[in-house]
């Protein structure tokens, strides 16, 4: 992280009431762990990492992938999600 990155976040966060910021955190760590998960179906069914994460979930769910069932299950795809 570089200086100019921490002042930015520092300013972000700096008058945020506890509840918020902690409830910013639970959204942070909900969104990485969910990320992992799609990391990790894409390697098994080795896909590249270019492929969407919708199509990602989609084919390994049809190929009967556990995980990927359980996430479209929750409406991962119907929240925004940040895919690269």
């Amino acid at each position: 992280m570089t200086s100019g990155q921490f002042r930015r976040g520092y300013k972000l966060i700096k008058d945020m009431q506890e509840p918020d910021f902690i409830a910013a955190l639970q959204m942070l760590s909900e969104e990485e762990a969910t990320f992992k998960k799609i990391s990790q179906i894409r390697e098994r069914h080795g896909m590249k990492e270019a492929e969407p994460a919708v199509r990602v979930l989609a084919r390994a769910a049809k190929s009967g992938d556990e995980d990927a069932i359980s996430l479209l299950a929750t409406g991962i795809l119907e929240k925004p999600l940040n895919d690269s």
